[in-house]
């Protein structure tokens, strides 16, 4: 192979690359959204980064079947719905982040390092607290979240 070749070839990969990348981009931005923050536009311009001039179709199909999944959606997806909100899951998370915290705080051990851990004061390893982490955390959420 020459040197002509892999300069193309050298070439080819770095256009790859940027494509990726601007692909990715897009991605990230267009799932970043949620819920009310996402519109039309922006299924749009996911759809322009491909560059390949096909816009995102916006046909619905029948108007009653489109209505019946706009109820479905609100009926599950809405404030008092049969499905959380993603604020009210964002919400549960720091709640969780809290509990973890505390629980990891006063729990009174020390990681060593990834082989093992040590006692400190008579308290089992922390390899197993990971699990009574998690138990009260299930029992927490029932009794919080519900």
């Amino acid at each position: 192979m020459g040197e002509h070749y892999e300069n193309w070839l050298n070439k080819r990969c770095a256009e790859l690359e940027q494509e990726c990348s601007k692909l990715r981009n897009a991605i990230i931005t267009h799932r970043s959204q949620k819920a009310d923050d996402r519109c039309i536009e922006d299924d749009d311009k996911l759809y322009e980064a491909l560059g390949d001039g096909i816009k995102c179709d916006r046909r619905v199909g029948s108007k009653k079947e489109m209505l019946h999944n706009c109820d479905r959606f609100i009926e599950n997806r809405c404030e008092e719905g049969g499905w959380p909100t993603y604020a009210e899951l964002e919400e549960k998370i720091k709640l969780c982040q809290v509990v973890i915290n505390y629980l990891y705080y006063h729990s009174d051990y020390e990681l060593v390092h990834e082989s093992g851990c040590k006692e400190i004061n008579g308290m089992e390893c922390k390899c197993y607290w990971g699990e009574k982490i998690n138990k009260c955390l299930e029992g927490c959420t029932e009794v919080w979240f519900s």
